[in-house]
């Protein structure tokens, strides 16, 4: 049973892609949105897979992303709701606006993860456990405070 391959992978390109290919698939998503992404590339005169059309588009080239790195402001709410909603990147993400999954994904486990440890915290906790914050700090409320108070 199981679902059907996306594409038949023979002859489709495979890693890194060309301004070119960039352009015809940007062209081809403004003129017309994006449907089926399984017929995006073939549409779009592409030799790609469907998911490899949708994750360069949602990762890279939409016009609406931000570039670089968080803003104080995002990393406090990054910390904020992963203490509420864990590991979610996507539900993290929708709440900032531009930013995608994988770059708040990304940005946690690089430098936001590094900096809670260095408090003595443990980032490992899913959602970061109440129970851990009661006990070191009396509440969560008083832990986030001193999160937020510390990256400022």
């Amino acid at each position: 049973m199981g679902r059907q391959p996306c594409c038949e992978k023979v002859g489709l390109k495979k890693g890194p892609w060309t301004a070119e290919e960039d352009q015809k698939l940007v062209a081809f998503l403004l003129s017309h949105g994006h449907c089926c992404w399984r017929l995006v590339p073939k549409l779009a005169g592409l030799l790609r897979c469907g998911k490899s059309c949708r994750l360069r588009w949602t990762n890279y080239l939409r016009p609406d992303l931000k570039r670089g790195l968080l803003s104080d402001d995002e990393e406090k709410l990054v910390i904020d709701l992963h203490s509420q909603l864990g590991n979610r990147w996507s539900k993290i993400a929708a709440r900032l606006p531009g930013r995608t999954d994988n770059e708040i994904k990304n940005h946690w486990n690089t430098h936001i993860r590094k900096k809670l440890k260095k408090m003595g915290l443990d980032p490992r906790l899913p959602g970061m456990k109440a129970q851990y914050f009661r006990d070191q700090f009396g509440s969560v409320r008083t832990a986030l405070a001193i999160v937020v108070e510390y990256l400022s």
